[in-house]
């Protein structure tokens, strides 16, 4: 834990960047691996810590950058304020023979966007999965808050007081905001292209109708999951009725506006000023950075206020400045006053050795990829064998590859727009990029009864690079609707001499619900898992409490624990309800309670506290063997190789070889272009 503490800070305040980058995301992982009981803002840390790694964040505002330019100061070659370059670099010439460096160097930006689509999966998967009754009917927000484990306080008061409608707004702005989220990334894709004005691709029109039209289509399949289980065949009907006639004229008005769109024709009058709607417009309204994340700011400082989520709210909030560009995060620090003088200026784009050949791959080659790719996930949906699958996916990269060489050998001139790399460089963060997306996108896939077959095809074919960059990930928060119902936890435990204790471990028990919870409490976390969806994790808070029992009385192994959970309905906001607070609200409605696990602490294993324990605490060592955990399938080393293909791992291992190889023979090539240019 001290390594990982250290690894974070180092990384935080950017000191060995890269180095306390990989440690901690390595450290990080492990400490999941060993308990992911408590996993939630944990997956959002987990998700964007490889990106991170794989950046160069250390570039800028960081310690490793302070020394570096220190280190170029005494030596000259720093190009500062006021000087040549103004901070900005500046080339090769008679007075200073090495060129002088910037302040702020260049960086890919690829990072930074793969984290603004994660920020997009996390909002809009989460939008998507929440497809139960009570975000229709608007008291999803109301039973949200109502659920004791994650709340500050007791809001019941405050909710009321805002009244129905008002939750109703609150409801579906949340929804709506959540699944229409990842309309924001495609605003910074549009204000990028409207920045640098690429041309509209010519087949822009038909391309918009083929995103509309499939998006029309899995709105219609998913209309029967949205509306839940309750609906009938004619509320089913209706609404996919109004979404054929609204999903129509939308696509139709989208037909015969997009031309004018396109060339900035369209125009509209307010107040006598026109206002004209193109690619410019639309990134800065209706696909706006600052209207989608306040949004969002708001939304999260309420959950801040109102609910215990712990890291999650924070963290979700940070990868917010992933949306803003380095002159506009520059920008707003001066306007701050968090810096002093101007803004320095990034490293000049016309620097000799920022210039890289340009080319693009051509059409035939990136439609025999794409054929590639798609006619090996038909063959392996299909049913077709996984050497077909894995085949189409070399075939395709070594095209790539092969046809990015080739363009890098035939146009070393220097084109615009400024590249982070070569041709070879740019197919292979392209194909990584790609590789992530696609990842990450298909082990989020909202559980659909009509995706149930791919989804699980295709988590089996990048479970190893999820696993690999610890970016596993579910969000699946209130979904598919909140719960209506809270629970508790009992303990009993049965002592060697028969005599019963109540260890008071019942959430809703008035020593436990204090005014107002500062910090988030583990053992609520555990005892809401425990009640929903990890019940197998009972066996093991029962077999935590026999070896807390037997360390607390005399190292004692008590004979039996039991658990039982007991569940009391949420009141509607309209219902009259006791005084007294959360605790007395429960305890009056409170179903009997059932048992959910029971075990004999001297049989069960892991039950027994160990001889190591035992010595620490200066209790007597234990009378009986300790029960070991059974063997793990896992664990078994003939069982887990002959399940593997034949020449693993060493294939593995020749892949990863090659592929060093080949990077660095691209990167030798790569230098030799960079210096004919």
């Amino acid at each position: 834990m001290t390594a990982l503490l250290a690894a974070i800070v180092g990384f935080t305040v950017g000191l060995r960047t890269r180095l306390c980058g990989w440690l901690g995301l390595v450290l990080f992982q492990m400490l999941l691996a060993r308990n992911n009981t408590f996993a939630a803002g944990d997956q959002v840390y987990g998700s964007v810590i490889f990106l991170l790694c794989v950046s160069r964040c250390g570039h800028a505002y960081s310690l490793d950058n302070w020394l570096r330019c220190r280190r170029l100061r005494r030596r000259g070659e720093l190009s500062e304020p006021g000087g040549p370059g103004g901070g900005a670099g500046a080339d090769p010439s008679p007075s200073h023979p090495r060129g002088l460096a910037a302040i702020y160097r260049r960086i890919p930006a690829w990072p930074r966007l793969l984290i603004v689509a994660q920020l997009a999966v996390i909002y809009g998967i989460n939008g998507l999965n929440k497809s139960g009754s009570g975000w229709w009917d608007g008291t999803a927000v109301f039973y949200a808050m109502q659920h004791h484990p994650f709340a500050r306080f007791d809001s019941r008061p405050l909710l009321v007081a805002l009244g129905s409608p008002t939750l109703w707004v609150m409801t579906q702005v949340v929804h709506l905001w959540e699944k229409l989220f990842p309309l924001m990334a495609l605003g910074l894709v549009l204000g990028f292209a409207a920045r640098a004005q690429l041309p509209p691709p010519r087949a822009g029109r038909f391309l918009w109708l083929a995103l509309g039209l499939a998006v029309l289509a899995f709105l219609w399949s998913a209309v029967p999951f949205e509306l839940g289980k309750e609906a009938t065949a004619e509320a089913i009907a209706g609404a996919r009725s109004w979404l054929l006639i609204v999903g129509s004229l939308s696509l139709v008005s989208l037909w015969f506006t997009y031309p004018r769109l396109r060339n900035g024709e369209f125009a509209l009058r307010w107040r006598g000023r026109a206002i004209v709607v193109d690619r410019a417009f639309l990134s800065r309204t209706l696909f706006g950075r600052w209207l989608w994340l306040g949004v969002g700011l708001g939304f999260h400082a309420s959950l801040v206020a109102l609910m215990n989520l712990g890291g999650f709210p924070l963290a979700t909030l940070a990868l917010y400045i992933a949306c803003f560009d380095g002159r506009t995060v520059a920008a707003a620090a001066s306007r701050l006053r968090l810096s002093r003088g101007p803004v320095i200026p990034t490293e000049d784009p016309s620097l000799r050795h920022l210039r890289r050949p340009g080319g693009v791959l051509s059409g035939r080659v990136l439609g025999s990829v794409v054929a590639l790719v798609v006619g090996g996930a038909v063959v392996l949906a299909s049913g077709g064998p996984l050497e077909v699958w894995y085949a189409c996916l070399v075939g395709a990269a070594g095209l790539s590859l092969f046809a990015a060489m080739r363009r890098s050998a035939a146009n070393s001139e220097p084109t615009e727009p400024l590249w982070a790399y070569g041709p070879v460089g740019r197919v292979l963060v392209g194909g990584l990029c790609g590789l992530h997306l696609v990842a990450i996108l298909v082990t989020a896939l909202p559980s659909r009864p009509s995706l149930a077959a791919f989804r699980a095809e295709a988590r089996a074919r990048v479970a190893w690079w999820l696993a690999f960059t610890g970016t596993s990930q579910a969000w699946v928060m209130f979904t598919p609707t909140p719960p209506r119902s809270v629970g508790a936890i009992h303990t009993h435990v049965i002592d060697a001499e028969g005599r019963e204790y109540d260890m008071r471990t019942a959430l809703y028990l008035p020593e436990h619900l204090r005014p107002f919870e500062v910090w988030p409490d583990r053992e609520r976390k555990i005892e809401v898992v425990m009640l929903g969806s990890r019940s197998e994790l009972a066996v093991w808070q029962a077999r935590a409490w026999c070896r807390r029992f037997a360390r607390e009385h005399d190292g004692v192994t008590p004979l039996e624990v039991r658990l039982s959970r007991q569940i009391a309905p949420i009141e509607p906001i309209e219902a009259e309800v006791v005084a007294g607070g959360p605790s007395a609200r429960f305890w009056a409605n409170a179903r009997p309670p059932e048992l959910v696990a029971m075990v004999h602490c001297h049989d069960e294993p892991h039950g027994q506290l160990p001889d190591q324990v035992r010595a620490r605490h200066g209790l007597p060592a234990l009378d009986t063997p300790l029960k070991p955990l059974p063997k793990l399938a896992s664990d078994d080393w003939p069982a887990v190789r002959a399940a593997k293909p034949l020449g693993w791992p060493l294939t593995e291992w020749l892949a990863l070889l090659a592929c060093g190889v080949g990077l660095l023979s691209w990167r030798r090539r790569s230098r030799k272009t960079e210096e004919r240019t």
